[in-house]
């Protein structure tokens, strides 16, 4: 009973050292003279609908064939008349850009 009770204080003991080695080694590096970001800034990128509504409204007798995104930008594909046309809308803005 004795040697039970001694290996739960042990592990008690040593689960209380770690907690704090570890809430320790998650704290920040503060350097002088170096901004302090508290969180990266948040990009609204605007949806795939509203950027394939932005080409067609450049290209009013297009149609979709299809929308990708890559970065913050939609590429938009369309078909106007017999030749297809890539559409490149900036997803924070909705300005499109060719």
């Amino acid at each position: 009973m004795t040697r039970h009770l001694f290996f739960t204080a042990v592990f008690a003991l040593a689960a209380v050292f770690a907690a704090g080695e570890a809430s320790a080694a998650m704290k920040p590096i503060y350097r002088q003279g170096a901004p302090i970001i508290l969180r990266a800034p948040r990009i609204i990128v605007i949806p795939p609908s509203l950027a394939l509504n932005r080409a067609l409204a450049l290209r009013p007798g297009g149609k979709a064939l299809g929308v990708r995104r890559k970065g913050n930008d939609y590429f938009v594909k369309l078909r106007d008349g017999n030749e297809i046309v890539q559409v490149q809308v900036d997803g924070t803005t909705g300005e499109v850009i060719e």
